[in-house]
């Protein structure tokens, strides 16, 4: 997690200094939400049908697209989601535990930055790191989380084929590439 980091504080701490800070109450009205995430814009050919449905259906009269859009696609949720599973099932491997660690302090950087009924545990992020009082929208530090999510999901592909009884067919792999 402190990894991550490192390029969040070099952007985020000269913007600080120069532009100056957000009060809490403003960026945490910007942490996006669960379906934030999912939210890769109405006019995505794959999914924006799919997103559009969501967005009147659960908030209706909300925005398309606001800045607590953060838009990564289902599928690559799903292979996250795995990842993380293989991570915990694998967590008394020493071969993983560079892995492990990393695909804890990635589900931790998420669930800070997420809004949960009004909580968001951004405010520890506010207070304890240094440039993050620079940053309006908290949704923007996912970008800093997006290479581990795929190193994760791509773990979790590789793991497919080796479960017992697991046949993953190179038709449906690819399939899977493609929805990425």
């Amino acid at each position: 997690f402190v990894i991550c980091l490192v390029p969040f504080v070099r952007v985020y701490v000269p913007i600080g200094l120069a532009a100056g800070m957000h009060r809490l109450s403003e960026v945490v009205s910007l942490s996006p939400s669960v379906l934030d995430i999912f939210n890769l814009g109405a006019g995505n050919w794959l999914y924006g049908g799919l997103d559009r449905s969501l967005n009147l259906w659960l908030r209706p009269g909300f925005p398309l697209f606001s800045e607590r859009t953060v838009g990564f696609p289902p599928v690559l949720l799903a292979l996250f989601a795995a990842g993380l599973v293989r991570a915990f099932c694998c967590r008394r491997d020493p071969a993983a535990a560079l892995i492990v660690a990393g695909a804890g302090a990635t589900a931790l950087g998420w669930l800070l930055v997420l809004q949960f009924r009004g909580f968001t545990g951004w405010h520890l992020v506010y207070s304890l790191v240094p440039g993050a009082k620079a940053l309006r929208a908290p949704a923007r530090f996912l970008i800093f989380l997006d290479f581990p999510v795929v190193l994760l999901a791509m773990w979790a592909l590789e793991w497919a084929p080796e479960r017992p009884g697991s046949v993953v067919p190179p038709t449906a792999m690819a399939a899977l590439a493609l929805l990425l």
